[in-house]
């Protein structure tokens, strides 16, 4: 029973080793040019067009962050996500965060999508000026 317990310790620990390390791994830029390599592979031989991927980001097994995506057919884009910067200042703290969003969202959908709001819990959305380079624009 002893021997078990060793063994079933081990293998829960060199599982726990694996996940860590794949998850550390999947920050540095190397990892993730292979990643993008792969996925533009796999995207440029399932589909008929021209696939364009910025970057890639995220961790593995949690998240993919496709960075300036862009599919064109017959010469026209038909999905570009154009990187979008969120600002938010007081005069004792700025934020300018970075978000990715499907072409043709919303002001309001960048805003959540930031985690502004999240970082920001005092803002009021509803009632706060919004704008898109310093112009007032509604969500």
């Amino acid at each position: 029973m002893r021997i078990v317990r060793r063994v079933l310790a081990v293998v829960a620990t060199l599982f726990v080793l694996l996940i860590v390390t794949l998850w550390t791994a999947s920050r540095f830029g190397l990892v993730q040019e292979m990643v993008r390599t792969r996925l533009l592979d796999i995207l440029r031989t399932s589909l008929d067009a021209q696939i364009d991927l910025g970057g890639v980001g995220g961790t593995l097994g949690r998240s993919l962050v496709l960075r300036d995506f862009r599919v064109a057919v017959a010469g026209h884009n038909v999905v570009r996500a154009p990187p979008v910067e969120v600002v938010y200042a007081l005069l004792s703290e700025q934020a300018l965060l970075k978000v990715e969003v499907a072409a043709g969202s919303t002001v309001r959908e960048a805003i959540e999508a930031s985690g502004v709001l999240l970082r920001f819990p005092q803002i009021d959305l509803q009632n706060a000026a919004v704008g898109i380079f310093s112009r007032p624009c509604k969500l």
